[in-house]
């Protein structure tokens, strides 16, 4: 038996062993169960959700009547913009960790491939 992991599948390269699994999947053994969707390697079921608090636009005020106005609105939007940032930022390595997390997990998919196939 080949297994093969291409594109986040994993594929048996056999085609007598195909049908023996697939008559297996059908009901004649207890043991072999097809993969459950509901079924996760992580401690939770789930992966942690981003922790990221966007910031929330200002206000554009219909008209600027004085000095003070305009200072205050400026002043908003220079917060917004920093907040901006670090939202972007916050976000960026969020994505990051999640690309690392998933390189590592078929890293291990990779390994459990080259394990079952060597005979261990």
């Amino acid at each position: 038996m080949t297994l093969a992991r291409s594109a986040g599948f994993t594929a048996i390269r056999q085609p007598s062993l195909f049908f023996a699994l697939t008559g297996l999947l059908c009901g004649t053994s207890a043991s072999a169960q097809p993969p459950s969707t509901d079924r996760s390697n992580l401690s939770d079921g789930h992966y942690p959700a981003m922790q990221c608090e966007k910031p929330v636009k200002p206000f554009t005020p219909m008209s600027l009547t004085n000095a003070s106005d305009a200072a205050l609105y400026r002043v908003t939007v220079e917060r917004y913009n920093q907040n901006a940032q670090a939202y972007t930022a916050c976000v960026n390595t969020y994505l990051e960790t999640a690309t690392a997390d998933v390189q590592r997990i078929q890293q291990q998919m990779d390994a459990a491939v080259a394990a079952a196939n060597t005979g261990r």
